[in-house]
């Protein structure tokens, strides 16, 4: 087919894709959801504002230093905002990843090296994570050691966009806003849910003790990938929660910069700022960056392994091959997820690498030493390496046969409409309201990949397939969208390569293109709360106030002040937590009435009542509860729990609508009392 009709049918199939957005639109009742809370949509209006005003000027006079200016004021103020000790931490922690990598691999691209590092410090923490080595200054001596083996390395070279079209300022600037609405979460307090139970539990947990002290016996992720989490728990030793915090986030900012080197390998800066700024805006990126996830570090781990693979393509230096296979590996001591990536991935590398078996294998045993140390561990102590989940198959002698763990909420099967769902019906998808998952991906990325047997390129056709096929086996087997995520940058490959085909055979329709894709960002940009539940009023009152965030604690998440509270009067003492799961806060023995504590949740649903639960109390030196007072939230599972804490406690402290009730005496004595009216 000549370029004259492969543009008629792109045209065509774009106008359809349109008229599917247009009656998504029609149909769906998007606007008609409580999007924005007044304050959060009021403080929207207020940062647009602000930003015009500061930004015109300085892009009207003096555009090349723009984006210097924006990194200065953005450190300054986050250093005001959580103190020096974060900022100074996550600085160290990628400076330090940066000179190690740099030390293995020889100079190269920052990103790159920085990952190498990270992955280096990762596959150690999975070594040492559990024995009880892990202090502030030993970390600190670490860190330290790479960045004097090679300090004329780490100094920044910084090359700051020159922004000398007015295109480019235009769509830079739209990058940037994105991203600082995304830095204005980060600087919140950790109030999600898997957050609190697990991603900043790790951290904490290993602060506390020096070591990770959670045992599949009595916690069940306590087997799982942690890769992501043990480097947050690097840098929370040496400046706190909102170290980690920051980290995640500057994991977005690595991320962006690998996309941004892969879509410029096509386009001129501006359209291919305008492509991450599509990116950036995607509501599902507000939901792993504002709160503690870990896969803007997965996404920038698979991001890494593409850019060395299409690297060794170009040089045929074996170095890349074995940076791809040490990050793919790295990728999967994150997250089992990985695994469909690397399905995918690895016909590509090994196409690559085929005229050099030798090469192969040394790759392939850098790939299982970086990934498999997890999993080991799993199987040794669990007999299960993906421990706890498929225990119906894999059976592990620590939970019964019948047990099993798998989010039955979200499993729509994989159908020709998916993409339409995932875009106008995203709630079926995961935890939030219809558009969240961005407006680009059902009217721009098919065109992208329609567009590859035209455009013919290495890079375009390996990022299209891995993505494309990644989420397919994502969502035939676990159709969740947040487990998308790491495979949606690559998207934007294939798209890149397509308008760069237009500018020689359809600038005009280029440029539409240029228009939808900067229509979806402004219409993500709305969109973002609609991710999740935390921020629909956005940024603090006071972002860069400590005043402001304890506030903030005390009015979106009491549960952490109680817990603040009941570590303070009784430290070191054993708490059952009955509803919601914040184990990161308690710095004493914890147990939940939760599905991660499935052997505390199981042996609470035996007791056939409260002497029996009395007894287990008493086995676990439980003498302290938190959780939501009756009536606020779902009921207590099992039932008979809530009347036990009726009955048998005496409230303590309360804050919001959660309260610590520490045991009656008189059922410590033995005799249970009849509940409270």
């Amino acid at each position: 087919m000549n370029s004259r009709r492969y543009l008629i049918l792109l045209c065509v199939v774009f106008l359809a894709l349109l008229g599917v957005e247009v009656y998504g639109f029609r149909t769906g009742h998007l606007f008609s959801q409580n999007i924005w809370d007044p304050i959060g949509l009021h403080r929207l209006v207020r940062l647009a504002g602000t930003f015009l005003a500061a930004a015109l000027p300085v892009l009207l006079i003096a555009p090349w230093a723009f984006a210097a200016l924006v990194c200065g004021l953005v450190i300054v103020l986050t250093t005001l905002a959580v103190g020096p000790l974060p900022v100074l931490a996550t600085t160290l922690f990628l400076v330090s990843s940066r000179a190690l990598g740099s030390l293995i691999l020889g100079r190269t691209e920052a990103g790159s090296a920085t990952l190498l590092g990270m992955a280096v410090y990762i596959f150690l923490m999975n070594l040492v994570a559990r024995l009880p080595l892990n202090y502030p200054a030993v970390w600190l001596i670490l860190l330290a050691i790479p960045v004097l083996l090679d300090w004329r390395g780490v100094v920044p070279r910084f090359a700051f966009p020159e922004l000398r079209s007015w295109g480019g300022r235009a769509s830079f600037a739209l990058l940037t806003f994105g991203l600082m609405m995304h830095w204005l979460v980060a600087l919140k307090p950790e109030q999600s849910a898997d957050g609190l139970a697990m991603h900043l539990a790790i951290p904490a947990n290993i602060a506390v003790h020096h070591a990770f002290t959670f045992e599949p016996t009595l916690v069940v992720w306590s087997e799982m990938p942690m890769g992501a989490d043990f480097a947050y728990s690097i840098v929370y030793l040496l400046g706190g929660e909102f170290a980690a915090r920051l980290l995640n986030f500057a994991m977005l900012l690595i991320a962006v910069a690998l996309l941004y080197g892969a879509v410029r390998r096509f386009l001129e800066p501006a359209p291919a700022f305008l492509l991450l700024a599509s990116f950036a805006t995607t509501p599902l990126v507000q939901l792993v960056t504002g709160s503690l996830f870990i896969e803007n570090t997965l996404a920038a781990m698979i991001l890494g392994v593409m850019t060395a693979l299409w690297r060794f393509s170009e040089t045929g230096e074996r170095k890349f091959l074995f940076l791809a296979m040490a990050l793919g590996g790295t990728a999967l001591s994150i997250k089992l997820a990985a695994l469909s990536f690397l399905i995918v991935a690895l016909p590509f590398v090994f196409a690559q690498a085929r005229r050099h078996w030798k090469s192969c294998v040394l790759a392939g045993g850098l790939l299982l030493l970086a990934g498999l140390p997890p999993y080991a561990r799993a199987w040794w102590k669990t007999r299960n390496p993906i421990f706890p989940f498929k225990n119906e198959k894999i059976h592990s002698p620590l939970l019964d046969p019948s047990v099993q763990f798998q989010d039955n909420q979200f499993r729509r099967p994989l159908t020709w409409h998916t993409p339409f769902d995932l875009t106008f019906r995203s709630q079926l998808f995961y935890e939030s309201q219809d558009g969240a998952f961005g407006f680009q991906y059902l009217l721009l990325a098919p065109l992208g990949l329609l567009a590859l047997p035209l455009v013919r390129r290495r890079v375009a056709v390996s990022a299209g397939v891995v993505a494309l096929g990644t989420c397919i086996l994502v969502l035939r087997a676990e159709p969740n969208a947040r487990y998308l995520y790491a495979a949606l940058p690559l998207m934007f490959v294939p798209l890149a390569a397509l308008i760069e085909w237009l500018g020689s055979n359809g600038r005009w329709f280029g440029h539409v293109l240029a228009g939808c894709v900067a229509a979806c960002a402004l219409l993500n940009i709305y969109f973002i709360p609609a991710s999740g539940w935390y921020h629909k009023n956005f940024y603090l009152s006071s972002p860069f106030s400590r005043a402001s965030r304890e506030s903030y604690i005390r009015e979106f998440v009491p549960l952490r002040h109680v817990i603040e509270h009941f570590n303070q009067a009784h430290p070191g003492s054993p708490v059952l937590l009955t509803t919601d799961n914040d184990t990161a806060d308690v710095k004493g023995p914890v147990y939940a009435d939760h599905w991660h504590y499935y052997t505390v949740i199981d042996q609470l649903r035996r007791a056939a009542g409260p002497p029996d639960m009395l007894r287990l109390f008493d086995r676990w030196g439980v003498r302290y509860f938190i959780g939501r007072m009756p009536g606020n939230g779902d009921p207590t599972d099992p039932p008979e729990l809530e009347k036990f804490v009726e009955a048998c406690t005496v409230p303590e402290y309360q804050s919001g609508v959660f309260r610590l009730w520490r045991l009656d005496t008189a059922c410590g004595s033995g005799r249970v009392p009849k509940p409270r009216r």
